[in-house]
This record gives structure tokens, C-alpha cells and sequence, in this order.
């Protein structure tokens, strides 16, 4: 079954980058420890998505989590409890999870209309503490005869800040509304360098230094077949970050496959810049 998770982390983590042309303090960019931050919040949601995805395979049927060390139960039609127990317990890809991770679901993935929720209890990655849901509509082919999918990143209620308790026992708070478009290769189900996706979106919160924060994504474009070329920046669309000192925003281009952005400061300076990954 081929599944790419890409969400507004990876693009909130490219906000990390390498200005080429200047190095002035005035120009520089957000904290780079609460860029980084806020990427690593919503990866770990990624990383839920995944762990309740791989617990199922495409026939709806239970199978190993991907981790190698989870006990998967399904109760009834329409759970799935994943227990790495309070030790917890190392997995293949080498992380520490301890605690649960509950899913329920209305349908499989692929299927219009299907509504999943993947929801933690007393649930750590790493010593990192994650509390929260996240919720994933699937709001079947739309107007262009593409698959879209709506994700939001919340507390367990659906409503509020997912809380993420740092190895330093500080919190950070976040929560994300976004839409994903599968505009290519979403029937070829062996091949994931064909994919293309056009997201949109919104995330906010507080890092656990304090810093408020807000992120909007624009038709942001990622074009897996730059994958394998290692290379994983968006192609097109643009990213506005806003702290309390101003908004950046980030432009991508046209739909090169390449690493470069125009970047436009707070105060307006516009710069081409090399971007990290």
C-alpha cells in the first residue's frame, strides 16, 4: 500500500535555512531552535499517522505496526488500540515509544468520506511527551478529479493545542488545519517518486519559550520525483511565518526541482537563499 505523509512540518522545518546573500542580524531569520521546534511538533503527529496506518493494511486487515515491538488489538469494526506498555519498547526504526495509540475509523484510508482519528494516552516518542489528535477526513475526488484529504493537528477533543512535553520538561503547544491534494499519482500504488501534492493550510501555538507564532501555507507544492534526486523542498507556493516581530514569508518558485527560494524579511528586504534540505 503506498502512503505519503508529507504536511505542513516539512515545510515549517525548510523555514530553517541557509541566506546566501546576507548575514546581517537585522535579516535573519525566526529562532532557529523554535523553527526547528515547531517542524518537530507536527512530525511527531506524522509519525502517529504513520504508526496507525501501517497497523492496517490496505484489506483492512491487522498486521505488524512497523515498529516490530507494539501489542495491535482491534476491537470491533472500528478500533485499533497500538500498547508499547509503560516501559515501552525500541523499534526497528530505533525510537522509544511508551504508552497507547487509539485509532477509530469510519472507513480505510483511501475511501471518500472515511474519517480516522488517532489519539494518544500517556503516549512519549524518544522522552518527547505528545498529548493530542490528530483527525483525517477524506473529502473524496473533488472538482479536478483529485483525491483531498483534511487534516487537523488538536488536543484530543478536536478543538484545543496539542501539548508536546519536551526531554526538559518545558511545553510547547500547537495545532494545524490543512488540506492535502493528491494531483498525481495517486492510483499507482507501487511508486511513490510519481506523487504530487498541493497543500494548504494553517498551524499555530506557542514554542516552550514562549514565542507565539503563526504559519500559513499556500499552494505548496512538493514533487516527489525530487526525492529521489535528495532533494526535498517545495516546488512552488509560498510560506508566511508570523512571531511577534513581524511576518517572513517564503516563495518557492515556479516548479523548479531545485533548492532555492526568494525570502522576503519584515522589513522587506527580498532575498534569494539556499534552502537546507
Amino acid at each position: 500500500m503506498k502512503k505519503t505523509i508529507v504536511s505542513i512540518a516539512l515545510v515549517i522545518a525548510i523555514t530553517s535555512l541557509t541566506i546566501s546573500s546576507c548575514n546581517k542580524k537585522d535579516d535573519s531569520t525566526p529562532d532557529a531552535s523554535m523553527t526547528s521546534e515547531t517542524s518537530s511538533v507536527q512530525t511527531d503527529f506524522d509519525d502517529l499517522h504513520k504508526v496507525s496506518q501501517d497497523a492496517m493494511n490496505s484489506s483492512g486487515q491487522l498486521r505488524t505496526d512497523g515498529s516490530g515491538c507494539a501489542t495491535i488489538t482491534l476491537s470491533g469494526t472500528d478500533s485499533i488500540t497500538i500498547d508499547y506498555g509503560s516501559t515501552g519498547c525500541v523499534g526497528s526504526d530505533g525510537r522509544t515509544r511508551k504508552g497507547t495509540v487509539i485509532v477509530t475509523y469510519t472507513d480505510k484510508y483511501r475511501n471518500p468520506g472515511a474519517v480516522i482519528k488517532i489519539k494518544t494516552v500517556n503516549y512519549s516518542v524518544d522522552g518527547r511527551k505528545i498529548h493530542g489528535m490528530r483527525t483525517v477526513t477524506n473529502n473524496g475526488i473533488n472538482g479536478a478529479g483529485n483525491l483531498k484529504f483534511t487534516i487537523v493537528d488538536s488536543d484530543t477533543s478536536g478543538t484545543g493545542y496539542a501539548k508536546i512535553t519536551l526531554e526538559d520538561g518545558n511545553v510547547a503547544t500547537c495545532k494545524s488545519t490543512r488540506t492535502r491534494e493528491w494531483t498525481k499519482g495517486e492510483s499507482t500504488t507501487g511508486n511513490i517518486f510519481d506523487d504530487e501534492l498541493i497543500i494548504n493550510g494553517t498551524a499555530e501555538g506557542v514554542s516552550s519559550r514562549g514565542v507565539a507564532f503563526s504559519v500559513t501555507a499556500t499552494n505548496i507544492k512538493i514533487e516527489c520525483s525530487c526525492w529521489a534526486a535528495f532533494n526535498f523542498s517545495p516546488v512552488s507556493g509560498v510560506l508566511t511565518l508570523t512571531t511577534a516581530d513581524g511576518t517572513r514569508s517564503l516563495d518557492y518558485g515556479s516548479g523548479d526541482c531545485d533548492k532555492t527560494a526568494l525570502y522576503t524579511h519584515t522589513n522587506g528586504k527580498t532575498y534569494t537563499i539556499t534552502l537546507k534540505r
